[in-house]
């Protein structure tokens, strides 16, 4: 149907939310994502919905008029799947969150940081992820990896039920006993591959003090220690959480990467700093910095949310509330894998040159490392639709320009990050994660899913065989 003959009014009569239209005073800040390099999209409507009957009533809307959708919970797809040419249904207006006994019950469209400050006024914690603009209706359905993974499993692991708005309007809650293959399908399977998520039911941990690290070796010592690395987190006990970060702030002047080793440890912290020794120990190089302190859970979270200091209501993208301060970002790219085996040192060395690699002025370039095992991977790889149940840890490359874009940056920025993740292909899995989704991805459906592609694609079929939710990298 032809845009201009679409009754828009009819929708916005019929629900508690916005619709926005092209032209409107409040349709740029309603269409935009968190990644300024989509904002070239223009929807034919962004209907940002408050409740879940404006989720039926949008879908039901886009059915009759034969109207493409595109679903945002957050914002971040690093692919721009959450906005399209067509309707976009926002559900970030759904953003309650209700902690009561041993249950937290959140809407899709809260926020980490939102989360967290909800759940640790009663000193618990879902576990969740690293940012804190993202929501969990993308981040839950994929995995969710942040620091809670190794001592208590992904989000999807605590993931008792999900409401969702189907192809054909019906709003169903799936758990254990009501629509079991559903419930096994959104544990993993992707944000917008089955429904519109509304809401989830989750069990908390209890959190408490955490020794929170850093420790830095220079550039010349990056080999031994990233060997290092692999070999000690991924087999250390369950209360490490490490990640490597690698950074160039300038891909054009030359500068060496920097390399720190962070994360967070949930036990003793004496124990903790023991373990730290090892690290350096079995390096064999001295850290040319140590920092380490014990800090309450909230002011570690809002550490590595790059948030020190913000109240949670300045821990969000401009325009949210009047006190955010985390501005939009220009541009990035990221591409990475899982890896299952520890990586030789030839293989190493070439995973670490590639970050300088093709220089070019005005690029941030990082190579950052996630160490898996513990909890998450004693859940069986067909328990969930998760299915990277058996790696030691995810690398990844990423490419960033802020504020400014240089001429040919966008083109110069994916040649490097292609050319970097190369040298992941002897090494690497095979397997991607599915919430860091890559539209350069060859072979996705497997890179994401693995084994459990084809009871996911069974699923598809089951709950919505008409293909309504629809994108590139689409079950």
């Amino acid at each position: 149907m032809n845009p201009a003959q679409v009754d828009w009014g009819s929708l916005q009569s019929g629900i508690e939310g916005e619709v926005w239209l092209p032209g409107e005073s409040g349709y740029d800040g309603a269409r935009r994502l968190v990644l300024k390099q989509f904002d070239h999209v223009r929807p034919q409507a962004v209907v940002r919905c408050r409740r879940a009957e404006d989720v039926a009533e949008a879908v039901a809307f886009a059915r009759a008029h034969g109207i493409p959708c595109a679903i945002r919970s957050g914002g971040h797809s690093f692919a721009g799947y959450s906005t399209g040419t067509g309707m976009v249904i926002d559900v970030s207006g759904l953003d309650r969150v209700e902690v009561g006994g041993d249950v937290v019950r959140a809407q899709a469209g809260v926020q980490l940081v939102d989360l967290y400050d909800a759940t640790l006024r009663h000193d618990l914690a879902v576990p969740s992820g690293w940012c804190p603009t993202v929501a969990l209706g993308g981040l839950a359905l994929g995995g969710g990896i942040g620091l809670e993974t190794r001592k208590h499993g992904l989000t999807v692991d605590h993931m008792l039920s999900a409401t969702l708005v189907l192809a054909d309007g019906r709003t169903v809650t799936c758990d254990e006993q009501h629509h079991p293959d559903l419930y096994w399908a959104v544990r993993g399977g992707g944000g917008g591959n089955f429904g519109v998520a509304v809401e989830f039911t989750f069990r908390p941990v209890p959190v408490g003090d955490l020794l929170d690290y850093r420790l830095t070796w220079p550039w010349v010592d990056a080999t031994a220690v990233v060997d290092a690395w692999q070999r000690w987190a991924p087999d250390a006990p369950d209360d490490l959480a490490s990640v490597i970060n690698i950074g160039v702030t300038d891909a054009g002047d030359g500068s060496e990467p920097e390399l720190a080793v962070a994360g967070v440890w949930h036990g003793d912290p004496a124990e903790g700093e023991r373990l730290l020794r090892d690290l350096a120990d079995l390096a064999g190089r001295e850290p040319s910095s140590w920092s380490s302190a014990v800090r309450t859970y909230r002011a570690t979270i809002m550490n590595w949310f790059d948030c020190g200091g913000f109240t949670p209501a300045e821990a969000h993208l401009v325009g949210h509330n009047p006190a955010a301060q985390i501005e939009r970002y220009a541009f990035s790219l990221c591409r990475g894998g899982f890896f299952d085996t520890v990586v030789p040192t030839e293989g190493l060395k070439e995973l670490l040159a590639a970050v300088t690699g093709r220089p070019f002025a005005g690029q941030r370039r990082d190579l950052n490392f996630i160490a898996l095992g513990g909890a998450a991977n004693r859940v069986a790889p067909d328990a969930t639709a998760f299915v990277h149940r058996g790696s030691r840890y995810y690398t990844g490359y990423s490419a960033d320009m802020d504020p400014v874009v240089p001429a040919h940056g966008p083109e110069a920025a994916r040649a490097w990050i292609d050319g970097a993740f190369e040298t992941l292909g002897p090494w690497w899995s095979g397997r991607s994660y599915q919430n860091f989704i890559d539209s350069r991805l060859a072979d996705w459906q497997q890179a994401y899913y693995g084994e459990n592609l084809a009871r996911l694609q069974r699923v598809k079929e089951q709950y919505d065989a008409a293909r309504f939710f629809d994108f590139p990298q689409a079950i």
